[in-house]
């Protein structure tokens, strides 16, 4: 099953949903089959450090970080045909727009290897964006 956050009752804050953090233009991916090259555009153009990887009808199936580039480059396993599926991530963790950001902000610092970003997704696992940290603080919370 996919990685989806569980918050517990007591954890729960008011505030803002992620819907709020997403904002036009956040929504970048790449199919299964994109070029590194491509990924490495994709990845640059917003500053995020990742892209969702989602299918044709734009489901989530994956992420592409910049540490999943750099671990297949010392890993030997990047050559100039690599495509998107065999670097990404198939089940990273995600967040849900009603989510309440600050939760979200708690649980990507808490965790034992803490993240800077996520995707967020539907309830039909259709991609809606990714969310930062960075994005996150810099709006107030």
């Amino acid at each position: 099953t996919r990685n989806r956050f569980v918050f517990t009752g007591n954890e729960r804050h008011t505030g803002p949903g992620l819907l709020e953090f997403l904002e036009d233009g956040n929504v970048i991916h790449c199919s299964p089959i994109s070029s590194l090259d491509d990924i490495l555009k994709e990845i640059t153009r917003k500053g995020l450090g990742a892209t969702g990887g989602v299918d044709n009808v734009g489901k989530l199936i994956g992420l592409i970080t910049d540490y999943d580039i750099r671990k297949a480059l010392s890993n030997k396993k990047i050559n100039e045909g690599i495509i998107a599926k065999e670097m990404m991530n198939s089940k990273p963790s995600f967040f849900h727009p009603e989510d309440k950001a600050y939760d979200v902000l708690l649980q990507m610092e808490e965790r034992e290897r803490p993240i800077s970003v996520a995707p967020v997704v539907d309830k039909d696992q259709k991609f809606l964006g990714m969310v930062s940290v960075h994005d996150l603080l810099q709006k107030g919370l």
